[in-house]
């Protein structure tokens, strides 16, 4: 009998890239995707799922360890540190060198603030520091930074406490973005209101531990659950937003899109698979996700440059194109630099650990 294995979650996180990818194709790249434009032009509503997600499966690979103890509490950052800074410094240079507006002295004075990982903190300058998508790491070594505090508090709540946790925290990110849209700012590659998210994907993650005894039944914890939800999603959007135009704060909606994210997290949490091929293809092109959305910011004007040369408009053949690029680039970051460059630090840090 072949061995099952989880795949819900890698499911989730190539299925919030792709959504992410759309509206940025929407936005960037003036792309229409029929039916679905309401929903792609909702699709930032995803980067919400992307910080449910990382509390959800840091909590399920962490749960176990005392991260109070620095010798546990040490390799814990380093891991975060090696697992997102090669891609992240690598696409940061590329911005700096090639696509940045400021002059050579005004990106020398703040590259200390990009390279140490902490542009997120600096809201009033998200323009410029934006750098393509980097905010959202920024935003994640804030989450990490926090993680084991998180930790050990959802560790002592009982199973009502988790839930009054989330639904606090779920308020706060429904409530915050009308605060701040009425006062004209912008909480979108903010730290303190991606850091909620962070923390309902890890007391959810501890909340599934919980129901494992509960008789839920089996249809929830499905893809066809997931599936079901994600239409309803579509629907609900597609209903409800009223604009014919690209939404730049998703945020305002999150009445609507929170409580789908947490439930589909949910719904996936227990997804298994046996055949080891459709493993292997869910977990490479998991992997590539953080990739795949640092690269998008780049491929529009090569995309724009061969259409032009081709002399074609079609929306079809502009979305075809642009994702193949996207998808082929994101590959490429990842085996040239994001896995190497992981695997040069581990090597390293061993060393460091052993002399």
């Amino acid at each position: 009998m072949e061995k099952k294995r989880l795949i819900g979650l890698d499911i989730f996180r190539i299925v919030a890239a792709f959504v992410v990818y759309t509206y940025h194709a929407a936005l960037l790249f003036n792309c229409n995707f029929g039916i679905f434009k309401k929903f792609a032009n909702m699709g930032a509503l995803f980067m919400s799922g992307f910080f449910l997600l990382s509390g959800f499966v840091i909590f399920s690979t962490n749960k176990q360890r005392n991260l109070i103890k620095v010798s546990e509490l040490k390799p814990f950052y380093l891991k975060r540190f090696v697992g997102l800074m090669p891609p992240y410094c690598f696409i940061t240079l590329v911005y700096i060198l090639f696509y940045a507006e400021e002059t050579i002295m005004e990106r020398l004075y703040l590259s200390p603030i990009e390279f140490l990982g902490i542009q997120s903190a600096f809201p009033a300058l998200s323009n410029v520091l934006h750098n393509g998508g980097t905010w959202f790491i920024s935003c994640l070594l804030f989450c990490y930074m926090l993680y084991p505090f998180f930790q050990e508090i959802v560790k002592q709540l009982s199973t009502k406490g988790k839930i009054i946790i989330i639904v606090i925290c779920s308020i706060v990110l429904i409530v915050y973005p009308l605060v701040a849209w009425k006062l004209m700012m912008s909480l979108y590659a903010n730290p303190f209101f991606r850091i909620p998210e962070f923390f309902i994907g890890i007391t959810l993650s501890s909340l599934t531990d919980d129901l494992a005894d509960k008789k839920i039944p089996s249809f929830f914890f499905s893809l066809k659950a997931f599936a079901v939800e994600m239409v309803l999603l579509i629907v609900c959007i597609t209903l409800t937003v009223d604009t014919k135009h690209i939404v730049r704060d998703c945020t305002l909606y999150n009445c609507i899109t929170l409580p789908f994210l947490i439930v589909m997290l949910l719904s996936l949490s227990r997804v298994e698979c046996t055949n080891k091929t459709v493993i292997k293809v869910i977990r490479y092109l998991s992997s590539v996700t953080y990739s795949f959305y640092l690269v998008q910011f780049f491929i529009w004007s090569p995309v724009r440059s061969v259409l032009n040369r081709l002399g074609r408009e079609d929306n079809w053949l502009k979305i075809g194109l642009s994702f193949t690029t996207c998808l082929v680039l994101s590959i490429l970051l990842y085996e040239i630099v994001e896995k190497p460059g992981t695997k040069y630090l581990k090597k390293k840090l061993k060393k460091t650990e052993h002399a």
